[in-house]
């Protein structure tokens, strides 16, 4: 079936079963044009059912998640997408707000202008906002709001990683985003596989971010220009203090030498 739409619906449970999903593609199903609008996913008490799962379906081209709002285990679970566009959704999750994937040999998908809430993680959470599990080469992220990642097992805003031998997000762009009250804004893990051209600029991290970046990938120098660190650009104006400042909260390979670099301003 294609271009299936799911608009203007409520889904509502008490149901305690682990992360089941209200809406599931099939393994052998094809759903391209698939289109989830102005729906709300709400969480109720301790349930943990999640949004949309994609059970290893094949390549889902088109899909568009516009206006919803996703509470329960996750929002989405996604992992074989061809140039999806999610964008103006809440993401107030008891798990994790978005794992994504893209189908091998694709690149390309917008996640913009969203609201990732971790303010109802539990204690057995993920605790991810946006989560590149896959392949998530060319993505581009942009003006979307984390706010408080602090609950759950890691707590991390955006993270890389998780899939070993295929998580990548080469020439990803990570810009324009606020990052408020969390413990990691940006996490790269220690997966072999290098994120070629991956940028992380011009986003704004509140000072109650407790740590700006982690990079533990030790094949990738992640370029991160331009941003704005507890109300201070980094840029050739900033104060000698103001600098330390910033790169005491940043992680890579001068803190660890098996870790990554971090480029926080050219030249």
């Amino acid at each position: 079936m294609t271009n299936i739409v799911f608009s203007g619906n409520r889904f509502e449970s008490s149901i305690t079963a682990n992360s089941n999903p209200w809406i599931g593609l099939g393994a052998t199903s094809s759903a391209n044009g698939f289109a989830l609008l102005n729906n709300d996913f709400v969480q109720n008490g301790n349930f943990r059912m999640g949004g949309v799962f994609q059970y290893a379906a094949p390549a889902l081209s088109g899909m568009s998640v516009a206006g919803n709002w996703f509470g329960g285990s996750y929002g989405l679970n996604m992992n074989t997408l061809v140039n999806p566009t999610v964008t103006g959704n809440t993401f107030a999750p008891k798990g994790y707000g978005i794992l994504l994937g893209l189908s091998v040999g694709s690149s390309g998908g917008t996640v913009s202008n969203n609201t990732f809430n971790g303010a109802f993680v539990d204690s057995t959470g993920n605790g991810f906002g946006l989560w590149f599990y896959g392949n998530c080469n060319g993505v581009t992220v942009n003006g979307n709001t984390f706010t408080n990642w602090v609950n759950g097992v890691y707590q991390e805003a955006i993270y890389i990683g998780g899939n070993s031998t295929s998580a990548t997000a080469t020439n990803a762009t990570i810009s324009n985003n606020t990052f408020m009250t969390s413990k990691v804004g940006l996490s790269i893990d220690s997966n072999i596989v290098p994120h070629t051209g991956l940028s992380f600029s011009n986003n704004t991290l509140a000072g109650t971010v407790v740590t700006y970046i982690v990079n533990k990938n030790p094949t990738t120098i992640l370029n991160a220009f331009g941003n704005t660190y507890n109300s201070v650009a980094l840029e050739g104006t900033t104060t000698q203090a103001g600098v330390f400042a910033i790169a005491d909260k940043v992680v890579d390979n001068v803190d660890v030498s098996t870790y990554g670099p971090v480029i926080l301003k050219a030249g």
